[in-house]
């Protein structure tokens, strides 16, 4: 246990790293939250990546593919459509002006009662959404805190913990600006990638079974299942497409 917190307090330092290293380049407002445009898009990338895979994926979905089966990639092709189009149709009137967010953007070409509105919205989403993260984010931390024999409530941890973390946050994003919140995602994306990996490996180390075997088995009981269109009847090719819809409708609105 002595050695997860001294892993957490080593992470903490880094992102603090990221954030006062970065700071230097904010001279302007321009450099603050677009990093003068200069970040290489294999970056932009993986960071898009690590944003949209919170604390709430690592949780929910182990439990889904444990009780269900590959379904839930329905949402993630979902986005997919969704990235592609804007990509392709949005981000090219939003780069070809000199705004420096989408609001901005919003208010020049719609005025000021829709940039208004849309930033409403988005910052009570974002809220909500964010609050939630955050908080099943501080869980591991709490419990960590309690395992190694922290004599507080559960309650006062969970506190400490959410605490901790929302202050990490604030001094590194409004310290280092853009280029600290992409290079702080990319880091966790390497993280979370190999901690993945490495989840698997031990795995498939202790199931000491064939791989093969493991794979048949797991056919057998269906969770190898992605899309459903064997039986129309049962309504599932039908939540299939929705599935993938909603998400795309639903990215589409996000953006």
């Amino acid at each position: 246990m002595v050695w997860d917190l001294l892993v957490l307090i080593f992470y903490f330092l880094i992102v603090f790293y990221f954030g006062f290293h970065f700071a230097k380049n904010n001279q302007k407002e321009e450099d603050f939250y677009l990093a003068k445009k200069e970040i290489h898009w294999i970056f932009l990338l993986l960071s898009l990546v690590a944003t949209e895979t919170s604390s709430l994926t690592f949780l929910s979905i182990p439990s889904l593919s444990f009780k269900g089966d590959y379904r839930f990639l329905e949402i993630a092709l979902g986005y997919v459509i969704g990235r592609t189009i804007v990509a392709f149709y949005l981000l090219p009137s939003y780069f070809s002006g000199n705004t420096i967010s989408v609001y901005e953007y919003v208010g020049n070409r719609f005025g000021k009662s829709p940039q208004k509105t849309i930033s409403l919205v988005f910052t009570i989403s974002r809220l909500l959404g964010d609050g939630i993260r955050l908080y099943v984010s501080s869980l591991p931390i709490a419990f960590l805190l309690e395992r190694m024999g922290f004599n507080l409530s559960s309650d006062i941890l969970g506190m400490i913990a959410l605490t901790t973390l929302s202050i990490v946050t604030i001094i590194y994003s409004v310290v280092g600006g853009f280029r600290a919140i992409v290079f702080t995602d990319v880091l966790q994306w390497f993280i979370y990638i190999f901690g993945g990996f490495f989840a698997l490996g031990l795995l498939i180390y202790q199931l000491n079974i064939p791989m093969a075997t493991a794979v048949s088995e797991l056919h057998s009981l269906g969770k190898w299942n992605l899309f459903i269109f064997d039986y129309l009847s049962s309504g599932e090719c039908t939540r299939t497409s929705f599935t993938v819809l909603s998400q795309y409708i639903l990215y589409i609105k996000m953006h």
